[in-house]
């Protein structure tokens, strides 16, 4: 296990991604979030999803090797 990924990192009790997650996810032109994280943090970030979020949640995607493999990874998905 490597260490924690800074969008796990706690701040004012929820973790950033949540806070991410908050703003964007429930924008009224956001139709679809797909996260891209490694596979142990899923359950911990979906966990703390908030329900609005959750109805336009269309999965996870596997981080690649470096930043620009991840982002493709997650934009597959959502085209």
């Amino acid at each position: 296990m490597r260490g924690k990924p800074k969008p796990c990192v706690s701040v004012r009790g929820k973790m950033i991604v949540t806070h991410c997650l908050e703003a964007v996810g429930t924008h009224p032109q956001v139709d679809a979030v797909q996260i891209v994280a490694d596979e142990e943090w899923r359950e911990i970030i979906y966990s703390e999803m908030p329900e609005a979020v959750q109805r336009k949640f269309s999965g996870f995607s596997k981080p690649g090797l470096i930043r620009q493999h991840s982002i493709m990874n997650g934009s597959c998905f959502l085209i």
